[in-house]
């Protein structure tokens, strides 16, 4: 240990006499190491940290399966409630239902996420509270109105007040008594949904009013709205499991073939169930993507700083030739080079350390692009310590032991002639930094070709024909229920909402509906033509998306019909229930028919026969990269929903209707309360998120990497050339033509180049092609970009050769030759 420790001493003394060559690795390796310790933190926090929960590795959860199609569904209130009875592979099943809390402190209304749940919910879980108490059975039994809070409501509604039980919360315009305050860090287990506020399933008709107007969802079989967690026996595997309750949901299906027709189970462990199972193949691709980028730049990073240590090492020959004369041991050599090396990965490690720090704290803090608060669960913990740590050693070894072996190998005569024009250097360390620039190369070229690709990308994400016409449209969501309107007042408020919003000056278009492009709250209904026979029996209707929308609503949106009408105010509640469906679904059900053939025709929607009235054009309303889906329009008025968002268009700046908007709403009751109010547009930021992500972190790191390898070529050339000086003095002497003399010393530099950029190619056309899922309308293979970026790399290799190049050529042959 002591040894060690003289080492250290040693190496630094030696390092603090090259402040500027050890500035320029520790900045290096920091900047690479931050990265990819940040990187790693929001990988860790999405994909592998456990959530906190006891004995997370028995949890599971339960999702519906309809074989007309939908997959990952929730399951129905009376459902759950056989399986908890008849299940024995199952400690406990628990369930809950998102919902949203409109918040009333007397002076303003908060919306805040939360849930409804069973009474053994945090009991299943494994969370106890940190005050108080959870539910107990007599909360399931009889409607409770009683809360857990979660620890960043207290701490901020409530002042972390320790006496806080027994204080009362307004939730939806019904008081409910705080009993427990959640555990700092919970925050229900779903991965970045902020959970704030529980209250029991019990309550479920009292929050009716906020959920749906038309039916309770206790009572309904077919109403899938609650996620099923279970916690497995002792003994019970997750097949065993699947196996028990798939006969359970067969039981089910042969009890209520209507509301069960085509339903079963599967089943999820709770590390892959956290994020939602349909979005969690894109995060784990983007996550490997994001990961994958700042390895490289590690790899760019470790190059350069042993291309450096190389360069310096090979001028220290003479040195460790003395050294070996003297009689030091090889081995003790080579760890004092390391060591040097060590202490250079440490100290980009604290620099990396630093950098992560303000990564995760700036990470943390953001909120998605949401219409309900999620965020990046990132944390600064000993977790991401360990792996700075660990990214620090690894570097320091790995950068300077292959050049401490090289060093420490010349011929002990030749490192002693001080005029061998050889000394110091020998053809395998100029072999090695060669290698080493061309990975470098390599590396930044996959990285500017997933950048071009990206870039590319995003632009036509953003070109993408909606459909419908975002310019000048506003939107902005309320929901009635959390102010006491039932079925009955709701649709009356909103038809005055309409008129006083209809008249602010510089509205030329109002109208209003359940769902916005791109919402994450997706719904579905089984819809299928009368007469319609389903493929296997059992099958029930297909699922279809969903909308219902006011009159207006197609002119507002200027989404244009393909032929029939929109809905218009004739179209009341107890007249014929009418629909409009897209030009997706009379491809998928009239084949054959024009859409002018198919209006007056019968859709059989959740058992009811619609009329349909018009044909709508294909409008882009879940994913901007899905096919053209079939997708139902019903009348807001025929199936009233409390949450609705209202649409305005605007001959200007939609965003200057904003403080009109909410004083027209706040005049007619002011305890309707706004959210999520803003450009139609700012919609699209949720699904161009992965494209933005991931074209910035790619541009940043492509150019870092650039810079760095530019500057090892730089550096690779300027060496080589320095240790050529006689040569090329000689050569001048004789008369060389300036011309070839400036190819011949390019040549290395170039060729060097060239096995960077043919690597480079082999790779990306390798690695790309798992990035295709991405990638919006680009081809993983263009090869335009990688022309471009080949073009480009060489274009700045050959500047960064050039410079040392001609500073070589211009030499005064005298010079040269007196200097050896």
């Amino acid at each position: 240990m002591t040894a060690f420790a003289d080492d250290l001493r040693l190496a630094l003394r030696t390092l603090a006499r090259r402040p500027g060559f050890s500035a320029v690795i520790v900045a290096t390796l920091g900047l690479a190491i931050g990265a990819n310790a940040a990187v790693f933190s929001i990988v860790d926090a999405l994909l592998l940290r456990p959530l906190p929960l006891a004995a997370p590795e028995r949890l599971v959860r339960i999702y519906s399966r309809f074989a007309s199609g939908l997959d990952w569904a929730s399951v129905s209130y009376p459902n759950y409630r056989d399986y908890e009875r008849a299940n024995r592979v199952f400690t406990a099943l628990a369930a809950e239902g998102n919902q949203g809390f409109m918040v009333d402190d007397g002076e303003s209304s908060q919306l805040v996420i939360g849930a409804l749940v069973s009474a053994n919910y945090f009991a299943t879980l494994g969370v106890e509270p940190a005050l108080g108490r959870a539910f107990d059975a007599a909360d399931d039994r009889v409607a409770s109105p009683v809360a857990v809070i979660g620890d960043g409501f207290w701490k901020r509604h409530f002042g972390a007040d320790p006496r806080v039980l027994g204080r009362s919360v307004t939730l939806n315009g019904t008081g409910f008594k705080v009993v427990g305050v959640a555990p700092a860090g919970f925050t229900g287990p779903n991965t970045g949904l902020l959970e704030e506020i529980w209250a029991p399933l019990s309550m479920t008709p009292s929050m009716q009013r906020a959920l749906t107007a038309e039916s309770d969802p206790l009572q309904e079989r077919d109403a899938n709205w609650l996620q099923v967690t279970g916690r497995l026996r002792p003994g019970v595997g997750l097949r065993q499991a699947a196996d028990a309750m798939n006969a359970l949901a067969s039981q089910l299906r042969q009890l209520y073939p209507r509301a069960n027709a085509g339903i079963s189970l599967r089943l999820l462990p709770e590390s892959e169930a956290r994020i939602y199972p349909a979005m969690r193949g894109g995060v784990v691709a983007l996550s490997a993507l994001l990961q994958g980028v700042v390895a490289l730049v590690l790899l760019v990073a470790c190059a350069n700083a042993a291309g450096l240590f190389l360069a310096r090492g090979s001028s220290r020959q003479r040195e460790i030739g003395i050294r070996l004369a003297v009689g030091a041991r090889i081995s003790w050599l080579v760890r004092l080079l390391v060591s040097e090396s060590l202490v250079l990965g440490l100290a980009g490690g604290a620099v990396g350390l630093a950098l992560a720090f303000w990564a995760t704290r700036v990470l943390g803090s953001l909120r998605l692009p949401m219409q309900i608060p999620i965020s990046l669960p990132v944390e600064f913990d000993a977790r991401i310590l360990v792996l700075t740590l660990g990214l620090a050693l690894l570097t320091g070894v790995s950068f300077g032991l292959l050049p401490a072996l090289q060093i420490i190998r010349p011929r002990l005569a030749m490192a002693l002639r001080e005029g061998d024009a050889g000394a110091g250097i020998r053809r395998s360390s100029m072999r090695l930094r060669g290698i080493l620039v061309s990975a470098q190369i390599a590396a930044t070229f996959v990285l500017l070709v997933g950048a071009g690709l990206f870039f590319r990308s995003l632009g036509n994400a953003e070109a993408t024909e909606l459909g419908f016409r975002a310019e000048g449209l506003l939107v902005a969501s309320l929901n009635l229920g959390y102010a006491g309107y039932d079925a009955k007042s709701g649709p009356q408020l909103l038809e005055r909402i309409e008129t006083r919003v209809r008249a602010l000056p510089g509205v030329t278009a109002v109208t209003l509906a359940t769902r916005l492009p791109f919402s994450v709250r997706l719904a579905s209904v089984g819809a299928a033509p009368e007469g319609y026979v389903p493929r296997h029996p059992g099958e029930g209707a297909p699922q279809i998306a969903v909308n219902a929308v006011a009159p207006d609503y197609f002119a507002t949106m200027q989404l244009g019909l393909a032929a029939g009408r929109e809905f218009t105010v004739a179209d009341q509640p107890d007249k014929q229930p009418v629909v409009v469906v897209n030009e997706a679904l009379v491809h998928r059900f009239f084949a054959g028919d024009p859409p002018a053939a198919v209006v007056g025709k019968r859709l059989v929607v959740v058992g009811t026969s619609h009329l349909i009235v018009g044909v709508a054009r294909d409008a882009k309303q879940l994913s901007l990269r899905s096919a053209q889906e079939p997708y139902v329009y019903l009348d807001l008025f025929q199936h009233y929903e409390p949450a609705v968002a209202i649409h305005l268009r605007s001959a200007g700046d939609p965003a200057s209707l904003i403080l009109a908007l909410r004083r027209e709403v706040r005049a007619l009751d002011p305890r309707v309360a706004l959210y999520e109010v803003k450009p139609i547009a700012r919609q699209l930021e949720l699904p161009l998120l992965p494209q933005r992500l991931a074209v910035g972190l790619l541009a940043a790191m492509g150019a870092l990497a650039l810079l760095l390898a530019l500057v090892g070529l730089y550096g690779a050339t300027a060496y080589a050339l320095s240790r050529r000086t006689r040569e090329i003095g000689i050569r001048i002497a004789l008369g060389a033509d300036h011309r070839r003399l400036l190819a011949l010393v390019l040549r290395d530099g170039m060729v060097q180049c060239g096995l960077g950029v043919a690597g480079g190619l082999v790779i990306a056309l390798a690695v790309n092609r798992l990035a295709a899922s991405l990638l919006f309308g680009v081809d993983p293979v263009d090869p335009s970009i990688l022309l471009l970026t080949a073009a480009l790399v060489s274009a700045l290799a050959l500047a960064a050769n050039l410079v040392p190049a001609l500073s070589a050529i211009e030499l005064d042959p005298k010079h040269a030759l007196s200097a050896e």
